[in-house]
Parts: structure tokens; C-alpha cells; sequence
């Protein structure tokens, strides 16, 4: 009973990295893609 739960809380703390991971992962995406396409604006002029 010890070790399942020690395994659940486990699998939930995976969850959750691998879960802030992927929205900081968009996060920078989508910052990098306005950062390039305001560079491309800025060059444009």
C-alpha cells in the first residue's frame, strides 16, 4: 500500500513537470514568434 501511493504521488509530480514544461515551452514559442515578426516589422522600415 506504501510503495502504490509513493508511485502516485510520484506519477502526479511527473504530471505536473512535464505539464509547466509544455506551457512554458508555448510561452516561449509564442514570445519568439511576436519577438520575430516585430523584428521583421522593424527591419521592414
Amino acid at each position: 500500500m506504501i510503495d502504490n501511493q509513493n508511485n502516485v504521488e510520484i506519477f502526479a509530480q511527473i504530471k505536473k513537470a512535464s505539464y509547466l514544461c509544455c506551457i512554458r515551452r508555448t510561452f516561449f514559442e509564442t514570445q519568439e514568434s511576436f519577438y520575430l515578426s516585430n523584428l521583421h516589422k522593424l527591419t521592414a522600415k
